[in-house]
């Protein structure tokens, strides 16, 4: 998974829950919530058998569906192409049966307009060869059926505004170990160095002095230790201290595992690097080798 942020796109799948250590089966596109964006169902094999990924965009862009309607046998109208027109820019979809192993998306079709606010334009070639063309309406789910045009719109869900993940991850507060709350990401530098850690991870103990080491090279990298799952406060103080690292050492919260940990199952020490935006660019599980580091803070 790739996520377009500010026209770079970042390898996020550790961010939107989608890179995930399960025996995947079927992936569905759906906009079950009908707020013009599409969300993902995952069918798997054995642990988790069935996930609901939704998709949470901002408001400000436009979106159209259109369910198709055609004539005995094919009511369903597949095979059907719909080229759509919004202020000069061409999509085009086809209703197909079959679109995925174990599953089927629904018939109707998605098109993202983003701010194309004129009244798109569609172009109907049914499976039979016939050509209709129609106009429907902005941000609705629209029928059409074959040679009687529109029966209904719907208009869609409105989106709310949501704060992205990389704005969520700025303003990600923690306790310290003298209880008082910092941010992750609390300084301009261009990079933010987090490690996840517990005192009882013989790896993570032995990783930490080489970060120390890295970030102390590169003066526009910062570092936060944000301690795993441990609730003995006592230990952490005492190896944060022997680690020479009690200023750097944040406790973790479960709202922040639950913002950059979607698997269940994770080896630490967890090294994650942002940008000072809070955007994610690098993720390493595990320990660093030679030429992580070469890389930990490439753009």
């Amino acid at each position: 998974m790739f996520t377009n942020i500010g026209g770079k796109f970042v390898y996020s799948h550790f961010v939107t829950g989608t890179g995930q250590n399960l025996d995947g089966r079927s992936v569905i596109a759906a906009d079950f919530d009908r707020d013009g964006d599409q969300d993902l169902i995952l069918r798997n094999l054995q642990k988790i058998p069935f996930q609901i990924l939704r998709n949470q965009l901002p408001p400000g862009h436009h979106a159209i569906a259109v369910k198709l309607k055609g004539q005995s046998p094919n009511w369903d109208a597949i095979g059907a192409q719909v080229t759509l027109t919004c202020e000069g820019k061409l999509q085009r979809r086809q209703v197909a049966a079959g679109d995925s192993f174990l599953g089927q998306s629904p018939l109707e079709l998605h098109f993202g307009l983003g701010t194309c606010s004129s009244m798109p334009q569609l172009k109907l070639r049914w499976p039979d060869g016939l050509v209709e063309n129609i106009a429907v309406p902005l941000d609705a789910l629209t029928y059409v059926e074959r040679k009687k045009g529109i029966i209904k719109s719907i208009p869609l869900n409105p989106r709310r505004e949501l704060l992205s993940s990389s704005e969520r991850i700025r303003t990600q507060v923690l306790s310290d170990l003298k209880g008082q709350k910092k941010k992750i990401i609390h300084s301009d530098k261009a990079h933010t160095i987090v490690t996840l850690w517990a005192p009882w991870c013989d790896a993570c103990k032995a990783e930490i002095p080489k970060l120390k080491d890295f970030t102390s090279k590169h003066p526009d990298s910062e570092i936060a230790f944000v301690v795993f799952e441990e609730d003995d406060v006592g230990l952490v103080k005492k190896t944060a201290k022997g680690l020479g690292i009690s200023n750097k050492t944040l406790l973790g919260e479960q709202s922040f595992f639950n913002e950059i940990l979607k698997n269940d199952e994770v080896e630490i020490p967890i090294t994650i690097v942002f940008d000072k935006t809070g955007a994610p660019m690098r993720y390493f599980s595990g320990k660093l080798d030679e030429a992580d580091y070469r890389t930990i803070l490439l753009d």
